[in-house]
């Protein structure tokens, strides 16, 4: 459940962004590594093609994206890789995730999915629904400064942080 509102979020923040730049997302402010435990930042920055400042052409961005994650996986040490350009901070600006899967670090191993076809209930649909429209309304108007200390984002909007809360016990 987590994982489905984190995705929400995400694409909410992306679509947002596409609407504020008709050619390109917003420039990037920060470039975030996470995952990275024996290959090094600076490497990974060295064959990265964006910088801080950079945008990204929303024309292309599945194409650029492809094209990135391939040169990272080509690193040594490098398993897989993942891309995610996010919009937008308090000053309009874009950020980017940098997923990397060491070679040398263990595969968690997952348990078999059910099966069964296992559905969210119409209300925790709702919820989330009604969640995600009130932080793309903070992100507008400027009110989306996050906290990420309790393990999970709460936005500064009281109204999108209350339904963010609210969302905590129905996961």
């Amino acid at each position: 459940m987590r994982l489905a509102l984190m995705k929400a979020l995400l694409a909410s923040w992306l679509f947002i962004a596409l609407l504020q730049s008709p050619h390109g997302f917003p420039p990037v402010a920060t470039i975030d590594f996470y995952g990275l435990r024996t290959v090094s930042e600076a490497q990974l920055r060295q064959v990265l093609g964006l910088r801080e400042g950079d945008s990204v052409d929303m024309k292309h961005y599945e194409e650029w994206k492809n094209e990135e994650i391939q040169k990272l996986e080509a690193v040594p040490g490098v398993r897989s890789a993942n891309l995610t350009l996010v919009c937008c901070t308090n000053d309009r600006k874009s950020l980017l995730y940098v997923g990397i899967e060491e070679a040398a670090t263990p595969c968690i191993a997952f348990q078999r999915s059910p099966g069964v076809n296992v559905r969210l209930t119409e209300d925790v649909v709702q919820a989330s629904k009604t969640a995600t429209e009130a932080v793309q309304r903070a992100v507008i108007a400027g009110n989306a400064q996050e906290d990420d200390s309790q393990g999970h984002s709460l936005v500064a909007d009281p109204e999108a942080r209350a339904l963010q809360l609210a969302l905590i016990p129905l996961a």
